[in-house]
C-alpha cells in the first residue's frame, strides 16, 4: 500500500496538473489568450483616445484642403504624353504632390498622437495604475504602439480617399 494514498488529508490529483499536486492548473504553452487580452484592451483604449484628440481631425481636414489646392497648383506643369498609357505631366505632378502631402500630414498625425497619449497618461497618473496591475510593461508599450498605429492608419486611409478624389 502507498501511504500517500491512504492519508486522510490527501487531495486527489487535479486533471490539469501533470505532476498530480493539488491546486490551480498552470496555463499551457499554447494558451495565449490571457496574455493577449490586456494588450488588446490597452491598444483599443489608446486607439479611442487618439481619435478623440481634435488635432487629428484638424490635420486630416487640412490634408483634404491641401489635396484640393494641389489640383490647381499642378495644372501649370505643361506636361505632354509620349505614350498613350503613360502617366506624365499634370497627373504625375498631382500624384507626387498629393503623396508628399499625405506623407507630411501622416507624420504630423502620428507625432501629435503619440506625444499626447504618453503625456496625458503621465499627467493623469493613469500609467501608474496600469503598471501596478499584473501586466508586463512591454505589453503596455506595445499596446500603446498598436493603438497609435491604428489611429494613424485610419487617418491615412481618409487622406488617401482625399487624394483619390483629387486625382479624379
Amino acid at each position: 500500500e502507498n501511504p500517500a494514498r491512504t492519508h486522510r488529508y490527501h487531495d486527489p490529483p487535479s486533471p490539469g496538473r501533470r505532476d498530480g499536486r493539488p491546486g490551480a492548473t498552470a496555463p499551457t504553452p499554447h494558451d495565449t489568450r490571457p496574455r493577449m487580452r490586456p494588450l488588446l484592451t490597452i491598444a483599443r483604449n489608446a486607439f479611442v483616445e487618439s481619435l478623440r484628440q481634435p488635432i487629428v481631425l484638424v490635420v486630416v481636414l487640412l490634408s483634404g484642403v491641401l489635396q484640393y489646392l494641389n489640383t490647381a497648383m499642378s495644372a501649370y506643369s505643361m506636361g505632354y504624353r509620349t505614350f498613350a498609357g503613360e502617366v506624365t505631366g499634370d497627373n504625375k505632378l498631382l500624384f507626387d504632390i498629393g503623396m508628399g502631402t499625405m506623407f507630411i500630414c501622416g507624420i504630423l498625425v502620428a507625432s501629435f498622437i503619440a506625444t499626447a497619449i504618453v503625456s496625458r497618461e503621465i499627467e493623469n497618473k493613469t500609467v501608474l495604475t496600469v503598471v501596478s496591475k499584473p501586466i508586463n510593461r512591454a505589453s503596455v508599450v506595445i499596446g500603446k504602439f498598436f493603438g497609435v498605429m491604428g489611429a494613424t492608419l485610419l487617418a491615412t486611409a481618409i487622406m488617401t480617399c482625399f487624394l483619390l478624389l483629387a486625382l479624379r
